[in-house]
């Protein structure tokens, strides 16, 4: 995939959708590259359950609980971006491996994706302007990583706005 335009489209895709979530390792920024990379795409889930709102993933219209269909896709990524600094410098694990491999970034990459939406403050914010500064966050690192010049980034990040 490693695809400037593919990347914020997804993105866009899940804002418009409000498939897009903060904290949330299924449903955030990368998470919902993931997913994409993946053929899936976040829906509502209807037990709510530890994984929020975002729980279900959906592919040919068809919906699956990531813990009962044994669907191997989500977040196994972010146990390698969260805890690599604290355990081990070589991430190991072949599930998360596999999954950042998938989105066609490198784990430095999607480390940096990572940091961007989820270290955006939210202190005296709508939820909306809150998801946005993470969203343009995201779109500069994006920028950064496949060499997108200042105009095409301007013009990415317009693709944001809500009717």
């Amino acid at each position: 995939m490693r695809d400037f335009n593919h990347s914020v489209n997804v993105l866009v895709r899940a804002y418009m959708n409000d498939t897009l979530e903060h904290n949330n390792c299924y449903a955030c920024a990368v998470g919902n590259l993931v997913a994409d990379a993946y053929g899936y795409t976040y829906t509502d889930a209807v037990d709510g359950g530890c994984r929020k709102k975002k729980a279900l993933l959906q592919n040919n219209g068809r919906y699956f609980d990531r813990d009962k269909s044994g669907i191997n896709v989500g977040a196994d990524w972010y146990n390698l971006i969260d805890f690599i600094d604290f355990i081990d410098p070589n991430p190991q694990d072949p599930k998360g491996l596999k999954e950042i491999e998938k989105t066609g970034y490198s784990f430095e990459e999607v480390k940096a994706i990572e940091n961007a939406f989820e270290s955006v403050s939210e202190y005296n914010k709508s939820e909306d302007q809150y998801m946005l500064d993470g969203l343009m966050a995201v779109v500069d690192v994006l920028a950064d990583i496949h060499g997108i010049d200042i105009t095409a980034k301007e013009e990415a990040k317009k693709l944001f706005v809500k009717a």
